[in-house]
């Protein structure tokens, strides 16, 4: 599986994509922030993206739904904030998958 990675953080993105690869996954991809996420997505010929995004506003939704539009794949979405407005926003923006981190069961 084809995977761009979109972290701003370099060293957590190191470790996200040494999981991927280990996960078997090709990590074609890392890009800072959500912007041009079209363009690196066709440019990748990325399968499905992994966003790992500390809060995700209004730009990072708007990328991902003019890729819902134009270009969809499944997104997985990692946020430190769960709020339901916000999880609902990143909903209705195609994201197939919205994890809150540091959650506990």
């Amino acid at each position: 599986m084809r995977v761009l990675l979109v972290d701003g953080m370099p060293e957590r993105a190191a470790l996200v994509a040494a999981g991927l690869v280990e996960a078997g996954c090709d990590v074609v991809a890392v890009a800072p922030d959500a912007r041009d996420l079209t363009r690196r997505v066709r440019d990748s010929c990325a399968e499905v993206i992994v966003c790992d995004v500390d809060d995700p506003g209004r730009d990072a939704l708007e990328s991902m739904r003019t890729l819902n539009r134009d270009e969809p794949r499944p997104v997985v979405l990692f946020a430190n904030r769960g709020e339901p407005e916000q999880i609902e926003a990143a909903l209705e923006a195609g994201v197939a998958a919205y994890v809150v981190e540091g959650l506990t069961p």
